[in-house]
């Protein structure tokens, strides 16, 4: 599915950090919103209770590393061909583009 289709529907995304990482929880510093309020500076994104795995074992989420996140209703994107992704500048002008 491509980006763009799959960003229209967010209401959330963001560049940023990961700044801690447990089996429950991710915290991303956010240095750029491209959606929702300009003025957030963190988001937390928790596994929801009785799902397998744990986000420090998925390769998507790496503490000290940046990311691109996006969200619809509290629900992180995520897809094949992803919209939360590890940050690149190519991923990152893409996110632009989707969202113009």
């Amino acid at each position: 599915m491509p980006l763009k289709s799959v960003l229209a529907s967010s209401d959330l995304a963001v560049s940023g950090t990961v700044i801690d990482l447990t089996d429950q929880a991710v915290v991303v510093q956010i240095d750029h919103v491209y959606r929702g309020d300009p003025k957030l500076e963190r988001v937390t994104i928790r596994r929801d209770t009785g799902v397998a795995g744990s986000f420090r074992a998925s390769s998507l989420w790496s503490k000290g590393h940046r990311q691109l996140v996006a969200a619809k209703d509290g629900a992180v994107i995520e897809c094949v061909g992803g919209a939360t992704v590890p940050w690149s500048q190519e991923a990152a002008d893409e996110y632009r583009e989707a969202l113009k």
